[in-house]
């Protein structure tokens, strides 16, 4: 995995791998987009992080970051999605993909982007990516459109084990909650 910032860098990398005979998995944001054509012809998948990214080019327009997954989509590269490096960050993924269906990529490639193409990028996608018959039960249950932003994760699964969602807000959340409920206050829901 080289981790790029602009189609120079991308370049550099897919001519390392060649020299070097490696398989090659491109990493990054910026104009990667711009070598789409070259990567869909060498097979060569991108993790593409972070759409609230500033245009690379001064003549690029405001919605590149946004723009660049259809681009690849279009270019007949597999992607996926990530945020940044930091584990952390793993939440912001649905809203990754929701903006750049927002901006053009079909909602269905938006969805895989987050969940049979990574499996596809790192060759598990005979045991995660999808919910078929005799693959890992990992999984989440959610109370909506998973890249809507007020979408909430209500359940999630990992190799068929449920896995407990609560945390340190959640529990602050319900404590808060009770208490103005106790005194008479509407609080709605989430």
């Amino acid at each position: 995995m080289v981790t790029v910032n602009n189609v120079r860098q991308v370049q550099a990398a897919l001519d390392w791998s060649e020299a070097e005979g490696v398989r090659l998995i491109i990493a990054g944001s910026g104009d990667i987009w711009r070598a789409g054509a070259e990567l869909a012809a060498r097979q060569v998948p991108v993790i593409y992080h972070n759409t609230y990214s500033l245009p690379t080019r001064a003549d690029d327009p405001y919605d590149a970051a946004y723009t660049a997954p259809n681009k690849l989509f279009e270019a007949g590269v597999l992607f996926c999605f990530a945020h940044t490096w930091e584990p952390a960050f793993i939440r912001y993924l649905p809203e990754e993909a929701g903006r750049a269906a927002a901006y053009g990529l079909p909602r269905a490639e938006a969805l895989r982007a987050v969940t049979l193409n990574p499996a596809r990028i790192f060759g598990v996608d005979d045991r995660l990516g999808s919910i078929d018959v005799g693959k890992e039960a990992t999984l989440v249950v959610t109370d909506g459109d998973l890249l809507e932003l007020t979408t909430h994760v209500e359940l999630e699964f990992i190799g068929g084990r449920q896995v407990d969602l609560s945390s340190h807000h959640t529990q602050l959340y319900d404590k808060y909650r009770s208490k103005y409920e106790r005194l008479g206050f509407d609080v709605g829901t989430r």
